[in-house]
């Protein structure tokens, strides 16, 4: 669980069709980082989405759907989604839950 001074952030760079989150994915965050990046994605033209997760210092099953959700919404407007980065964490529970391959992960 976060620590009550942590953030959690959301960068995007169109021009490379990539969103860098940083900081706890948890059930605190989860929510707003996944709005920020449909947000993104409803502003994007381009045919893959870039995760850059290698600032996510905690994952919780919260943050992992916000993740599942993220694709979701971008597989619905014709883009592949991909982890151009990721941290241990993220690695580590998209490897126990088998979801590692289908963001470009193993």
């Amino acid at each position: 669980m976060a620590r009550p001074d942590e953030t959690t952030t959301v960068e995007t760079d169109p021009a490379q069709g990539l969103a860098t989150i940083r900081g706890p994915l948890e059930l605190a965050t989860a929510n707003d980082v996944r709005a920020q990046v449909v947000v993104f994605i409803d502003a994007l033209r381009a045919r893959e989405l870039r995760l850059d997760l290698s600032g996510v210092d905690f994952i919780d099953s919260r943050g992992l759907g916000a993740l599942l959700r993220i694709r979701q919404s971008a597989e619905a407007r014709g883009m592949a989604v991909s982890v151009t980065h990721a941290s241990a964490a993220v690695r580590d529970l998209l490897d126990r839950t088998g979801l590692g391959g289908s963001f470009g992960i193993g």
